[in-house]
C-alpha cells in the first residue's frame, strides 16, 4: 500500500482509505468510532438472520459460495464429489440412522469402568 505523492500541503489518502465512510457531523474527538464509521452505520442494514455484519462476514459468505461452486463442479465419482454427494444424501443419512456409529458406540457401551472408557475414547 503506497501513499500517493502530492504537491499540496495536504497528503492524499492511500488508495484503500476513503473519506466517504466518515461521519462528518461527529468530530473524532467526540466519538472516533462514529466519526470513522458513521456513514456505513447509517446506510448499512444488518441482515435479519444475523446479529452482526461487516466486511469479514461478507468475505466468509463469498468464500462459502466459492467453495460450494468448486465442490459442485467436481464429477460425482471424484473423492471430493463422492464426499459431497454422501453428505447431501439426506434420505440415505436418515435411513441409516445411527447404524454407522454402532461399532464406535459398542466399545463405549461395554466399558466396565472409567479407565476402559478413557481408553476407548
Amino acid at each position: 500500500m503506497s501513499e500517493k505523492k502530492t504537491t499540496s500541503s495536504q497528503p492524499e489518502l492511500p488508495d484503500n482509505i476513503t473519506e466517504t465512510a466518515a461521519g462528518e457531523t461527529i468530530s473524532p474527538a467526540q466519538d472516533l468510532y462514529r466519526h470513522v464509521n458513521g456513514q456505513w452505520l447509517a446506510s448499512h442494514e444488518i441482515p435479519a438472520d444475523r446479529a452482526v455484519d461487516g466486511t469479514f462476514h461478507q468475505l466468509r459468505d463469498q468464500s462459502e459460495k466459492d467453495v460450494r461452486a468448486i465442490v459442485e463442479a467436481q464429477p460425482a465419482d471424484s473423492q471430493i464429489g463422492a464426499l459431497y454427494s454422501s453428505f447431501m444424501d439426506e434420505e440415505g443419512i436418515e435411513a441409516a440412522g445411527l447404524a454407522p456409529l454402532d461399532a464406535d458406540l459398542a466399545g463405549i457401551n461395554t466399558a466396565a469402568d472409567i479407565r476402559e472408557l478413557a481408553i476407548e475414547l
